[in-house]
């Protein structure tokens, strides 16, 4: 359930002029000027997936929920693949009748620009009402830290793009001198957003602010390319969203308990100022096709807190059949979906998260099991 709210806000709080300003002030616009520099690295090697016993083969490319945005990848390996594919599979996709992904994450904004008062707390709320005192100061902090590694970033671009320095991962990483976060924290406006949507944008911006951005980026190019050449794309879940639903998801935000709310804050400032290394350290490894890094991470379960504690309180939500999470057999579900197009002839490209593909437990082990050989890097 979570995926699909991230997968909508955390794009939207990255990329959208309106929830940025909404994460700092309610009244006064933000503008941002976007300078991007990029530079061709070999990204991930593919893994082949084949049978003794048929004739097909899947070819898998991985992907880590964070990449690294000023980045531009060598697609050639999956172009080469798409030349001979007869389909693609990727991980989700969320429809509402004709309505796909892409538009219903435009309705949520339109939602969220034009219905503010779903998703903003009563006048005079602030998140310490919602969450602890001190949790809340720990997320303003975090808060600033993220805005003020923004600035930094943005600096170090224009540098490079004047050829004065180049953007380092120290740079980025690097923790704000005290006395600018001071001055940043003093001039920070408390969001009026309800707890949920404050932890969305601080881990978007936190993530922004050392270059990262969403793997949905890399999935929606792989889909790109499929269909310059004709390839149809598939997603191995599918669920089916009503749009009053989208209404059903901001009221049940709105009405999260203190707990939930806890949880979902602290989980946020844990990734801002604590997961952040972890998340470019693995952004990187992907880059530069270092699976022994990637699967150094794979067995990682971080982020999971919010999500389940969202799940307690709003149930098995009906877009998933009424099923939770945990209900959901991730690995199975590949495993089945690679085997069938093995089984079925020609050539497939899968687009899977690393941590399902590179665990012990995950697919490669689900497949194995089953008679089915794993060719990789």
């Amino acid at each position: 359930m979570l995926r699909v709210l991230c997968a909508v806000f955390i794009p939207l709080a990255i990329g959208s002029a309106a929830l940025a300003a909404q994460a700092t002030s309610a009244d006064e616009p933000v503008t941002t000027e976007v300078i991007v520099v990029r530079g061709e690295r070999s990204g991930p090697q593919l893994w082949r997936v084949h049978h003794p016993d048929h004739t097909g083969e899947v070819y898998v490319f991985i992907t880590v929920p964070w990449l690294p945005a000023s980045l531009e990848w060598n697609e050639r390996p999956v172009a080469s693949v798409l030349e001979e594919a007869g389909e693609v599979l990727t991980e989700f996709e969320v429809n509402s009748g004709a309505v796909g992904t892409a538009r219903m994450a435009a309705m949520m904004l339109r939602t969220i620009t034009f219905s503010r008062s779903r998703i903003m707390m009563p006048r005079g709320t602030t998140l310490a009402d919602r969450v602890d005192a001190a949790l809340a100061a720990d997320f303003y902090r975090a808060s600033a830290i993220a805005e003020e590694r923004n600035q930094r970033r943005r600096d170090l671009q224009r540098a490079a793009r004047r050829g004065d320095g180049d953007m380092s991962a120290e740079a980025l990483l690097d923790e704000p001198e005290e006395a600018a976060l001071a001055e940043r924290l003093a001039n920070l406006e408390p969001g009026r957003m309800h707890p949920f949507f404050q932890a969305m944008t601080l881990i978007g911006r936190a993530a922004e602010s050392v270059d990262l951005e969403g793997a949905s980026a890399i999935e929606g190019r792989v889909t790109r390319l499929a269909r310059r050449n004709r390839v149809p794309v598939r997603a191995v879940q599918s669920y089916d969203l009503a749009v009053s639903d989208i209404s059903a998801v901001i009221r049940s935000v709105q009405d999260f308990s203190r707990e939930t709310n806890e949880i979902c804050i602290s989980e946020a400032v844990t990734f801002a100022t604590s997961d952040l290394p972890s998340a470019w350290i693995s952004a990187q490894a992907w880059a530069r096709g270092d699976v022994d890094t990637l699967r150094g991470f794979a067995s990682r379960r971080a982020g999971m807190e919010c999500q389940h504690a969202m799940e307690r309180e709003m149930g098995g939500f009906r877009t998933f059949g009424g099923a939770t999470t945990s209900d959901i057999d991730y690995s199975g579900i590949w495993a089945a979906a690679i085997g069938e197009a093995v089984n079925s002839g020609g050539v497939t490209l899968a687009v899977v998260g690393a941590a399902g593909w590179l665990s012990d437990d995950g697919i490669q082990a689900r497949l194995a099991a089953t008679g089915y050989v794993v060719e990789g890097p």
